[in-house]
């Protein structure tokens, strides 16, 4: 799955010069929504261990190539991570790989591409300021709430945000 997720960001990328910008976003928040929405309703969906062989690279390839064109990097991969029964340890541990894997990929293709300026680069790594501070609000805003209230939260916020890109999305 990490392999396939890695190899078919290349590409997914490659959309980037090829389809409207407007559409790609539109993508992007589609897949948040479909996530927080699927995170709500918490499916029960479970893979045999006779799934996994082709389950895990057909999702590695899909996620891979959303994750060129949109940069999001949790759809199908998490699902898939959390179809296949990991603990919770070893799930937050496959989600950290599948991160890094997509993100160190993602940089790849897009200097691979052109794609990505040092002036992007520059507002990128500025980005990790308020996401800092995001996380370190969040922290103490989940210590206040259940574990319920504070995913019933996260997703219904999320699902806003997927939501408010796509709609922005279409009146451009």
């Amino acid at each position: 799955m990490l392999v396939m997720a890695s190899a078919a960001v290349w590409i997914g990328a490659g959309a980037l010069t090829r389809i409207e910008v407007s559409s790609l976003s539109a993508l992007l928040g589609a897949l948040v929504a479909l996530y927080a929405g699927i995170s709500l309703t918490r499916p029960r969906i479970a893979l045999t261990e006779g799934w996994e062989p082709w389950a895990g690279p057909l999702a590695g390839t899909v996620n891979g190539i959303l994750t060129g064109m949109t940069g999001s990097f949790v759809f199908p991969g998490v699902l898939y991570l959390q179809a296949i029964g990991l603990p919770r340890d070893a799930l937050i541990q496959a989600m950290g790989m599948l991160f890094i894997v997509s993100t160190v990929a993602l940089a790849i293709a897009l200097g691979g591409r052109n794609l990505i300026t040092a002036e992007l680069g520059v507002l990128s790594a500025a980005a990790i300021l308020p996401a800092m501070l995001g996380m370190v609000l969040a922290r103490r805003l989940r210590v206040r709430l259940s574990e319920a209230a504070f995913r019933r939260v996260f997703f219904c916020a999320l699902l806003a945000l997927g939501l408010t890109i796509a709609a922005r999305s279409t009146m451009s």
